[in-house]
Protein backbone atom coordinates (compact mmCIF):
# COMPACT_ATOMS: atom_id res chain seq x y z
CA UNK A 1 0.00 0.00 0.00
CA UNK A 2 1.17 3.49 -1.07
CA UNK A 3 0.55 6.34 1.18
CA UNK A 4 1.96 8.78 -0.61
CA UNK A 5 0.25 11.77 -0.80
CA UNK A 6 1.08 15.43 -2.50
CA UNK A 7 4.41 16.55 -3.78
CA UNK A 8 6.75 12.97 -4.32
CA UNK A 9 9.09 13.46 -0.95
CA UNK A 10 6.44 14.99 1.16
CA UNK A 11 4.67 11.33 2.16
CA UNK A 12 6.46 8.22 2.59
CA UNK A 13 4.69 4.91 3.23
CA UNK A 14 3.45 3.71 6.49
CA UNK A 15 0.07 3.30 7.75
CA UNK A 16 -0.35 4.88 10.37
CA UNK A 17 -2.31 3.24 12.52
CA UNK A 18 0.14 2.80 15.55
CA UNK A 19 3.06 4.67 17.12
CA UNK A 20 5.43 1.77 15.76
CA UNK A 21 4.12 2.48 12.45
CA UNK A 22 3.23 6.14 11.66
CA UNK A 23 3.25 7.70 8.49
CA UNK A 24 6.53 9.61 7.87
CA UNK A 25 6.32 13.25 7.02
CA UNK A 26 9.29 14.02 5.14
CA UNK A 27 9.07 18.09 4.65
CA UNK A 28 11.54 20.03 6.00
CA UNK A 29 9.09 23.05 6.57
CA UNK A 30 6.02 23.14 8.99
CA UNK A 31 4.78 24.92 6.12
CA UNK A 32 5.24 22.29 4.09
CA UNK A 33 4.68 19.29 6.78
CA UNK A 34 1.41 20.42 8.34
CA UNK A 35 0.08 20.93 4.74
CA UNK A 36 1.25 17.26 3.83
CA UNK A 37 -0.45 15.83 7.00
CA UNK A 38 -4.10 17.13 6.36
CA UNK A 39 -3.44 15.54 2.44
CA UNK A 40 -3.09 12.09 3.47
CA UNK A 41 -6.38 12.52 6.23
CA UNK A 42 -8.10 13.67 3.18
CA UNK A 43 -6.81 11.14 0.94
CA UNK A 44 -7.59 8.38 3.63
CA UNK A 45 -10.47 9.63 5.56
CA UNK A 46 -12.20 11.71 3.19
CA UNK A 47 -14.00 15.73 3.78
CA UNK A 48 -12.82 17.27 7.04
CA UNK A 49 -15.90 18.41 9.46
CA UNK A 50 -18.22 16.69 7.07
CA UNK A 51 -16.48 13.13 7.11
CA UNK A 52 -14.40 13.52 10.21
CA UNK A 53 -13.12 15.77 12.84
CA UNK A 54 -10.52 16.28 15.20
CA UNK A 55 -11.25 15.36 18.84
CA UNK A 56 -7.49 15.46 19.57
CA UNK A 57 -3.86 16.30 18.57
CA UNK A 58 -1.37 15.40 20.56
CA UNK A 59 2.83 15.76 20.19
CA UNK A 60 4.98 13.01 21.59
CA UNK A 61 8.67 11.71 21.45
CA UNK A 62 9.45 8.43 20.97
CA UNK A 63 12.69 6.46 22.87
CA UNK A 64 14.86 6.89 19.80
CA UNK A 65 14.32 11.11 19.18
CA UNK A 66 11.49 10.94 16.76
CA UNK A 67 8.65 13.31 17.64
CA UNK A 68 5.27 11.75 16.46
CA UNK A 69 2.15 14.04 16.23
CA UNK A 70 -1.13 11.94 17.28
CA UNK A 71 -4.38 12.66 15.75
CA UNK A 72 -7.56 11.34 17.47
CA UNK A 73 -10.24 11.55 15.14
CA UNK A 74 -14.10 10.90 14.63
CA UNK A 75 -15.80 9.39 11.88
CA UNK A 76 -18.50 9.76 10.92
CA UNK A 77 -21.14 8.09 13.68
CA UNK A 78 -19.06 8.83 15.83
CA UNK A 79 -16.19 6.26 15.64
CA UNK A 80 -12.42 7.27 16.95
CA UNK A 81 -9.56 6.57 14.95
CA UNK A 82 -6.05 7.57 16.19
CA UNK A 83 -3.78 8.17 13.33
CA UNK A 84 0.62 8.95 14.20
CA UNK A 85 2.35 10.93 11.81
CA UNK A 86 6.49 11.07 12.56
CA UNK A 87 7.28 14.86 11.92
CA UNK A 88 10.61 14.73 13.35
CA UNK A 89 11.84 16.39 10.06
CA UNK A 90 10.18 19.71 10.76
CA UNK A 91 9.68 19.31 14.28
CA UNK A 92 11.87 18.75 17.11
CA UNK A 93 10.43 17.90 20.58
Amino acid sequence: MNDTVGAPSAVASREGSSVQTPVLISATTVQAGVPAEYAWLKSRFGVQEQDWKIDMRSLSRTPQGRTLETFRLLLRGGRPVDVHFDITSFHQL
